[in-house]
């Protein structure tokens, strides 16, 4: 992993995790049965308690272990739903480490530090940091939410397979079935979700390949803030792939719900 992509990483902010004892090992996806009365009950319980907002903002300090170095940043996060992300990272003293601006089509990266000035389309970003991510999977992702690549909607979900273990209730993607093997070859992925059954809760969101050459866990917790709207109060991050791995750890410090929101910065 470059410096380069490490920037772009910070400055798409923390897509990157599988907590502190997850997935160490790299492990194929894990078969499945259908069981829609299970999973349809709790899928519709936890889809009710996500958090529902047209603005969010969130601010925190993000801890990351990357290329070797530990380091502390502050984040400041802004999505306009189904619209517009903004996202500021600074370093001690305030001073900006990264900005990031994101709509459905394009991303905009602007890092002064990394001299990094870049525009370009979510193809050529995911390209970039090595990880295939989308506008609807990164706002959910900070929302604690479930989604599909690429859509605004999750009826996909509907069709995923499910697996009770010991942690909870797993979903995972069903690749024989025809719709969902497209939004696969048209996103390079697909999520697993790990669900809290007694809880109702979003617990896990990972992402792998399916020859395991790299992976995007994000782990939330089994709680929630009830100052933050339903959201935990930390979410930690790991990503990993054949060569490097780097770790995110957010502590969420603040969070506004449909307040209307500031951008208060050029985009560049």
């Amino acid at each position: 992993m470059s410096k380069y992509s490490a920037i772009l990483l910070i400055g798409l902010t923390v897509l990157i995790a599988v907590g502190s004892s997850s997935c160490k090992s790299r492990k194929k996806l894990i078969s499945g049965t259908h069981d829609g009365r299970i999973r349809g009950k709790v899928l519709e319980q936890v889809l009710k308690k996500e958090i529902d907002y047209n603005y969010l903002e969130i601010k925190g300090s993000v801890r990351t272990d990357a290329l070797g170095k530990k380091q502390t940043f502050s984040l400041t996060y802004r999505n306009l739903e189904d619209s517009l992300v903004w996202v500021s990272v600074r370093a001690m003293l305030g001073i900006e480490v990264a900005r990031a601006i994101c709509t459905k089509d394009s991303v905009w990266v602007f890092s002064r530090i990394a001299h990094v000035k870049e525009k370009g389309d979510w193809k050529m970003m995911s390209d970039l940091i090595g990880y295939p991510i989308d506008f609807y999977a990164f706002q959910a992702i900070m929302a604690r939410k479930l989604f599909v690549p690429g859509r605004s909607d999750n009826i996909h979900l509907n069709k995923y397979l499910s697996r009770k273990n010991e942690n909870g209730l797993l979903l995972i993607p069903d690749f024989s079935d025809p719709d969902q093997k497209k939004i696969l070859i048209e996103n390079g992925f697909l999520p697993q979700f790990l669900l809290d059954q007694n809880k109702k809760l979003l617990l896990r969101t990972r992402v792998s390949h399916e020859d395991a050459s790299w992976m995007l866990d994000v782990v939330y917790g089994s709680e929630t803030n009830k100052h933050f709207g339903g959201l935990p109060a930390k979410i930690t991050m790991d990503g990993m792939d054949m060569d490097e791995r780097m770790e995110l750890d957010l502590r969420i410090l603040m969070v506004k719900i449909d307040q209307e929101l500031k951008f208060p910065f050029s985009w560049f």
